[in-house]
């Protein structure tokens, strides 16, 4: 197993030594507190006699009556046994309430990573590495918790990208993602399906930049009163390559939409061909300047040849050949198709997801590019987890402004943007469903775009993205957090096994008849540090931290209100 003999205490020592050493220890205290209340005795009540300077020569002469136990002595003796017990209290007291909040598995740390491993992510190391790359944030990075047994903070620097494994209701919030916001040095964008988020963390950022909140659903009513709302056809129009954006986005619809794991809809065949549909018809509507409901019109109208006719005279030749097919098809293949791409953007006819992506009196009109260039503004996107209607709303402005993002980085030196971007992407399998996330994953860090990506389980990633998504999406994670709450017992057995495993000392005692007498004989014995029983009942508080290039590390949860964060400030006006 990896990195068995690198922890910090892989043996346990031999109890003999010890035992020993503190007999000795307590031998000579005991001479150096009868010689220092006989000494000082003397000087409180004179009684005329020498005592010998040296401790042990006048524990024997006071042994032997050459020299008396005065009144004097015993009043240093009570002084000191007072002092020794305070002393001791105090000791026992912070003893007491640290092993009080110990839990069961605290103690295999010492079996875990080793001291340079967890140094390694100090704030001190993670900010001289931030350094080296040019980075002058005064915030060295993401916090994560505490290692166990030295109480140490964790850190990931502004180049790690996260991934946080936790059950529902086990603290990941309000230990990660609000700290991870209230941190953010630059521009913010965060996820969530409650309001908690935005409600511990709005009145900060509000006064460091501007402030939209996507709220489709009203989960939030009343924290922004603000009016906007957004085109996703500009998505299409975003750069020259305006076929495979529309692609993309009809992508993005699809994966919004879908039900169970990735890829295994029985009915595949119609939605891949309604993707295909769907990319015509918004490339259509980009073009004519069309309203992206105009759409819903469409495919509710299988008669309606206008996207056709718009196509046939444009440079999209291919795909005005591709839409003219699925018109003419066999009636029956023809209705499954459109029924298919209507259930996708089923949400274009729905008033309260509308006002949002037309223009409405009064509303603002969100522009990704120009947030993308922005100091320090931050998006909220919130949806309802149990009826995910607006999913695909919250999908795709995500997913415009990560593209934006990237495209703004392009364009700087060594393509990373100036400031960090932090995304706290909590509950992203019921807020945001984007297809191509685990192909960028691995370039955002290198591009300053810090993302955490929040998980329930890593089986709901798997219903995103598929196995081999998921598996794309962890390999690329620099630091993995697994939270307490899982039960799968396949990811836990697979976890325990990247853990490792340690090598005890066995003893074992035999006993033979007549002379053989007593034997005792030791042995190596590996075994294994956490098994998948001992991670399915992980204590609530606690943490397992995968770093890359270090070995696992046991943490302790922090909550947003027990750390150093940037002071709340005292009013809520918004920023200009």
């Amino acid at each position: 197993m990896a990195g068995k003999d690198v922890a910090r205490k892989s043996q346990p020592r031999e109890p003999g030594p010890t035992i020993a050493l503190a007999t000795m220890g307590l031998i000579a205290a005991a001479v150096l507190g009868v010689w220092a209340c006989v000494t000082l005795g003397e000087k409180l009540t004179a009684s005329g006699q020498d005592v010998p300077g040296n401790p042990v020569v006048a524990v024997i002469d006071l042994a032997q009556g050459q020299i008396e136990w005065t009144t004097g002595a015993t009043i240093v003796a009570v002084a000191l046994v007072l002092i020794a017990g305070a002393l001791l209290g105090g000791v026992a007291g912070a003893l007491g309430r640290r092993q009080a909040r110990k839990t069961r598995v605290d103690d295999v740390s010492q079996h875990l990573a080793g001291r340079a491993d967890v140094k390694s992510l100090s704030a001190k190391s993670v900010t001289r590495a931030n350094r080296s790359r040019g980075e002058a944030t005064s915030v060295p990075g993401v916090y994560i918790g505490k290692e166990v047994s030295t109480g140490q903070d964790l850190w990931g620097g502004w180049e790690d990208l996260h991934l946080d494994l936790w059950g529902p209701r086990q603290g990941k919030t309000s230990s990660r993602i609000i700290p991870m916001i209230r941190r953010a040095p630059g521009i913010c964008i965060s996820t969530s399906c409650k309001r908690d988020v935005i409600e511990a963390t709005m009145p900060f950022r509000q006064q460091v930049g501007r402030v939209w909140v996507l709220d489709p659903q009203d989960k939030a009513l009343g924290l922004d009163t603000s009016r906007w709302y957004f085109d996703p056809l500009d998505f299409v129009r975003r750069d020259q390559w305006w076929d495979g954006n529309a692609e993309e986005l009809a992508e993005i619809f699809n994966a919004a939409t879908a039900r169970g794991e990735a890829g295994s809809d029985p009915n595949a065949y119609f939605y891949s061909q309604a993707v295909d549909l769907l990319a015509s018809l918004f490339l259509a509507a980009a073009m004519e300047g069309r309203p992206i409901t105009d759409v819903y019109g469409w495919v509710s109208n299988l008669e309606d040849s206008t996207p056709v006719e718009i196509l046939s005279g444009s440079q999209w030749g291919p795909q005005a050949a591709d839409l003219a097919s699925k018109y003419r098809a066999e009636p029956r293949t023809r209705s499954n198709v459109f029924s298919a791409a209507k259930n996708m953007i089923s949400c274009l006819g729905r008033r309260q997801i509308v006002r949002w992506l037309t223009p409405q009196a009064g509303a603002e009109r969100f522009d990704p590019v120009a947030f993308a260039g922005s100091t320090a503004d931050t998006l909220y996107l919130v949806s309802d987890e149990e009826n995910p209607i607006g999913r695909p709303v919250t999908s795709i402005l995500t997913v415009a402004v990560f593209k934006a993002l990237v495209d703004r980085a392009d364009t700087c030196p060594g393509s990373r943007l100036p400031v960090p971007v932090t995304a706290a992407l909590d509950e992203i399998a019921n807020i945001v469903r984007w297809p191509r996330l685990p192909d960028y994953y691995s370039t955002f860090g290198s591009r300053g775009i810090i993302c955490d990506t929040v998980l329930q389980s890593y089986a709901q990633g798997v219903e995103v993205w598929g196995e081999q998504g998921m598996k794309k999406l962890w390999s690329a994670a620099s630091i993995v957090v697994i939270g307490p709450g899982h039960k799968d017992y396949r990811f836990l057995d697979e976890l325990a096994h990247l853990i490792g495993t340690h090598t005890e000392q066995q003893r074992s005692v035999s006993h033979g008849g007549g002379d053989r007498g007593r034997s005792v004989s030791t042995q190596i014995v590996e075994r294994q540090t956490l098994n998948a029983a001992e991670l399915a009942a992980l204590p609530f508080g606690r943490m397992i931290v995968l770093a890359t290039g270090r070995r696992p590390i046991l943490a302790r949860m922090v909550r947003w209100d027990h750390q150093d964060l940037p002071p709340a400030p005292k009013n809520k006006e918004t920023a200009a």
